[in-house]
């Protein structure tokens, strides 16, 4: 496991020697062994962001998903030397991670438990003190961020699907909405089309 919490705690004592207090995403990371890449499901529905890092790549890589609250899941050298590429998604389902021509290429997961979600549906106001995990809505209560979907049999909020076909339930948001998907009435994942 690799702690963002030791960048977050180095990160504070530098700032609050500036008088300037910034680290309220923390989370912990696993990693892959060396020589692996991740490949999503939808590339182009996945991918957040890519990075060519010089200097200190798994750190850098592993602080930039941290801060990004869509970033779910980051792999470095997997394609080029020196890259560092962000996706959204779950690890379980919406990808898979494969063998990288690249040796010292890895995979990170932003690892999730309940424990984070606590805060769930309870009352916020705007200038709460957010997090990666929760957002506070405008009614004012704490929700799911962007792309994500409360799951009340983990009691967390869970990655929506964005692959069309994928198995879904009526009246949850399981399907990313970004992408104009939702759940019809076969339960997948699809779009909505009018036939006028």
């Amino acid at each position: 496991m690799f702690l963002i919490k030791d960048i977050c705690f180095r990160l504070t004592i530098i700032l609050s020697l500036l008088n300037v207090i910034h680290c309220i995403y923390q989370s912990e990371t696993k990693l892959s062994g060396n020589g692996f890449q991740f490949q999503p499901v939808n590339y182009q529905g996945q991918i957040l962001a890519t990075f060519v890092i010089g200097n200190d790549l798994l750190t850098s890589c592993a602080f930039l998903c941290n801060e990004n609250i869509l970033c779910r899941i980051f792999d470095i050298n997997g394609v080029i030397s020196n890259q560092c590429r962000l996706f959204q998604g779950d690890m379980n389902i919406h990808g898979i991670i494969i063998s990288s021509s690249i040796t010292n290429s890895q995979v990170g997961t932003i690892q999730f438990s309940n424990d984070l979600y606590l805060n769930y549906g309870q009352s916020c106001s705007s200038n709460s003190f957010e997090n990666r995990y929760l957002i506070c809505g405008p009614n004012s209560t704490w929700e799911c961020p962007q792309n994500t979907y409360w799951n009340q049999s983990v009691s967390m909020c869970v990655a929506q699907s964005p692959l069309m076909g994928s198995i879904c339930q009526q009246n949850i948001s399981m399907c990313r909405e970004d992408l104009n998907y939702t759940c019809l009435r076969f339960n997948q994942c699809g779009r909505m089309y009018s036939f006028f």
